[in-house]
């Protein structure tokens, strides 16, 4: 399988830990809480292919995908945490005036 969208997400999360390294506070929390919302929203389908491109020989895909269901079950649980930075603002310039 070769799913756009579950690339895509990995896309963004290393758009999220970029910015975060580049101190960009507020980007860096909603494109983090983003990448959660798309995450506790895949499908089993989807988690199974996230779990392939994160395995490695000494973590098979089938490791790496009970620990994601179990991660995807904690963010849900958990939702009041992290939801609310998704509507912070970007601080993009034309926003600032």
């Amino acid at each position: 399988m070769n799913n756009e969208f579950v690339t895509w997400h990995v896309l963004e999360a290393l758009r999220a830990a970029k910015a975060e390294i580049e101190e960009d506070e507020l980007v860096s929390r909603r494109l983090k809480a983003q990448t959660k919302l798309r995450f506790v929203n895949m499908s089993d389908d989807e988690l199974w292919e996230l779990a392939n491109m994160a395995a490695t020989p000494h973590r098979p895909a089938e490791f790496v995908y009970l620990d994601l269901l179990r991660d995807r079950e904690h963010l849900a649980a958990t939702t009041e945490e992290w939801m609310h930075d998704i509507n912070i603002d970007n601080c993009s310039p034309c926003m600032a005036s």
